[in-house]
């Protein structure tokens, strides 16, 4: 590649450790100025050969990252003019690499598309960085591979484990119920197609001619014991058989596959009732005076550190839990098999909404993989025919509220039978049957928002954890402040505080709603640092924390200086405001399922329309302003819009003014593949 000319270019430097890394910050910023582009250039010269010239009109991001003495000698060998030197191997390994990744399919794809439009384009499974410039997406927009009818689940998974293992952290946030229609699915699956591994790397395995059981052998004895817990077990199998496909090339269905996870990842037959919340039902917090002896060895699991699997040899025995557990998954369709009654898909019609904000959450919720997750499980649950009925009710989140709770005006019901891609009303009885099977489905999509959103928050950014009881969708709300983006609405505390256990050096803000002893001494016990607006009762001996200006709080933290911690604690107050709005306006004004008492869904929609609404924001003003959701909802409730449905693409033409510029300038208004109710129609967006 003789020339490189890019015609826009920013730069954002992540500085995690203090300030060993530099002494000035605009210093830091200059020298990766300085430097980066350059060794950027080099590599893509040498990896990169392309005849002719190529334009790439879709953004690329090439993340990069390198401990602090790699750094400093990439600048001091910069400033002599050599730069080859193998201190700096892994550094060149991790630029190279983030090319690959960033820069390869995006140059495959067009040049497939500007030179040979017959032949098909198979592309990698990588990751890319979403708007938000540290939350991480499943793959990048136009080199997305196309699901296949049957196999999303399957490249779901597959997706996850390529994407930094992000199969591990959103495998212990997806319910029992989901993990065992996933596991059942999975035993269907008796051949996977060339295209599903297209791009896998063929030396992902350092064992040569490993059979499924070797693989699933040597997993189990790197995994702690499932202590007869029918969640963990499931997790470990679906794991086991992702790794047997990636490493050996054989089905998810093959007998041998399937001997091998019944061996070593046998399923509790003696486990309680599965519930729809993950772990079966309420759980504890463990007794604060018995914490010592157990430590968290494993992503998935807590255990016993003296404890191991044991080693299990020789030929297994037939077992009938895989027969059991696809019965199982059976039974409970086979008791629920009414048939929605939805239209067919709309095609060759032209029709006006007043808001085309259902149609803005597309290109967030793709970017973080939502849109691909919600494929998967639903096929996995057996219920894509629902997913008309799923896209209404997410549509109605954003759309005005229904009067008196329950009617809605006309306009709201065509903008959202418009987003669902119908040509009559959506059937109300369609959504609530949906809503009454959440438990089969919307775990998996609420792991894949918490974990985007904890990858992507900003270091010096503190969390807001309050209660959302008063609003009736009870338990305890977890929210990132910049940017309000909701994290998690849990039941128990015990699911909160597993979200939090790995977050490093991390702030937490807890309101007065939710501050009780309990959970204060929970916090403390688990080295998670808070910040409190209510004083200590009696026995807590909380330091208190004073600003010159007025305002007092209180925290467990006795490092961080007071000055600091009440920078922090002044955010409290705002930041509770606005989950208390973000609250009536969502949860308890636009209510997807009116008069309902199943929340799953309902919590589960929220949470979507609340994280793609942030999104929004932050990509547009957070550089001027405090952000959150209810900010894109106030600027963009009345921006109306034609919609024009078409065999192969639903066209979203928006008039033109500052609104849809400022959107089309932040890559808002990219097209969107692989919508799971548009029928694999494209949805594009144009000037009307």
């Amino acid at each position: 590649m003789d020339d490189i000319e890019i015609h826009q270019c920013r730069l954002r430097v992540t500085r995690r450790g203090g300030w060993g890394w530099w002494a000035s910050r605009r210093d830091l910023v200059e020298s990766a100025v300085n430097v980066l582009p350059e060794l950027i250039a080099r590599r893509i010269a040498l990896i990169i050969d392309v005849q002719g010239d190529l334009e790439i009109t879709d953004t690329l991001r090439i993340n990069i990252t390198c401990s602090r003495s790699q750094w400093l000698r990439t600048l001091q060998q910069s400033s002599t003019g050599c730069v080859e030197d193998v201190v700096l191997e892994h550094l060149w390994e991790r630029i190279d690499s983030a090319i690959r990744q960033s820069v390869l399919p995006e140059i495959d794809f067009v040049s497939s598309n500007t030179h040979d439009h017959s032949a098909p384009t198979q592309h990698p499974i990588i990751a890319e960085q979403s708007h938000r410039d540290e939350i991480s997406d499943l793959t990048p927009r136009s080199s997305k591979q196309r699901f296949l009818a049957g196999l999303a689940l399957l490249q779901l998974l597959i997706r996850w484990r390529l994407t930094e293992d992000r199969l591990w952290r959103i495998l212990p946030h997806v319910s029992e119920t989901t993990l065992q229609a996933w596991d059942a699915k999975m035993a269907t699956l008796m051949q996977v197609p060339a295209e599903v591994l297209a791009g896998v790397d063929a030396g992902l395995s350092s064992h040569d001619a490993a059979s499924p059981w070797q693989v699933i052998e040597r997993l189990a004895h790197s995994l702690p014991p499932s202590l007869d817990d029918r969640a963990t077990s499931l997790r470990f199998r679906i794991a086991a058989v992702i790794e047997a496909i990636l490493q050996t090339g054989s089905s998810p269905g093959e007998e041998q596959v399937r001997e091998a996870l019944n061996h070593w990842f046998p399923i509790a037959q003696d486990a309680p009732p599965v519930g729809a919340i993950r772990g079966g039902g309420p759980k504890k917090i463990p007794d604060t005076d018995n914490h010592g002896d157990k430590e968290s060895s494993s992503p998935i699991l807590e255990h016993d550190e003296n404890e191991s699997r044991s080693s299990k040899t020789g030929t297994p025995e037939p077992d009938q839990s895989t027969t059991n557990q696809v019965n199982r998954v059976e039974s409970i369709s086979g008791s629920w098999n009414r048939s929605p009654k939805i239209q067919e898909p709309l095609h060759d019609r032209e029709v006006y909404i007043a808001s085309a904000l259902p149609f803005l959450l597309l290109r967030p919720l793709s970017d973080l993989g939502y849109l691909d997750a919600l494929r998967a499980s639903l096929e996995a649950a057996e219920l894509e025919q629902f997913s008309s009925a799923f896209a209404a009710a997410l549509a109605y989140k954003v759309l005005d509220p229904p009067d008196r709770g329950w009617r809605r005006s006309p306009a709201a019901r065509t903008a959202a039978l418009t987003f669902a891609g119908l040509d009559d009303v959506v059937p109300d009885d369609a959504i609530y049957d949906l809503a009454s099977q959440a438990g089969r489905f919307v775990s998996a999509l609420n792991a894949v928002l918490t974990q985007a959103v904890l990858a992507g928050r900003e270091s010096d950014q503190p969390l807001l954890l309050t209660r959302a009881q008063p609003h009736r969708t009870g338990g305890y709300f977890l929210a990132d402040v910049g940017g309000m983006f909701p994290i998690t609405v849990q039941t128990e505390l015990q699911e909160t505080l597993e979200l939090l256990d790995h977050q490093e050096s991390m702030l937490l803000l807890v309101e007065s709603s939710a501050a009780d002893p309990r959970l204060l001494a929970e916090l403390n016990r688990r080295g998670l640092r808070f910040i409190i607006d209510a004083p200590p009762a009696r026995g807590e001996t909380w330091r208190a924390v004073k600003h010159r200006n007025g305002g007092r709080w209180w925290t467990n933290d006795v490092v961080t200086s007071s000055a600091r911690l009440s920078r922090q604690a002044k955010k409290l107050p705002d930041a509770a405001h606005a989950a208390e709005e973000y609250f009536d306006a969502f949860a308890s004004s636009r209510l997807a399922i009116p008069n309902s008492h199943e929340r799953l869904l309902e919590n589960s929609l929220t949470q979507a329309a609340g994280v793609a609404l942030a999104q929004i924001a932050w990509d547009l003003w957070q550089q001027r302003e405090a952000t959150d959701p209810l900010l894109t909802l106030q600027r963009f409730a009345d921006f109306d819009a034609n919609v024009q449905f078409t065999d192969t693409e639903v066209r979203v033409r928006l008039p033109l003014g500052r609104r849809w510029m400022d959107l089309s300038e932040n890559g808002l208004l990219q097209d969107v593949i692989d919508v799971p109710w548009l029928d694999d129609r494209t949805v594009t967006f144009s000037k009307g």
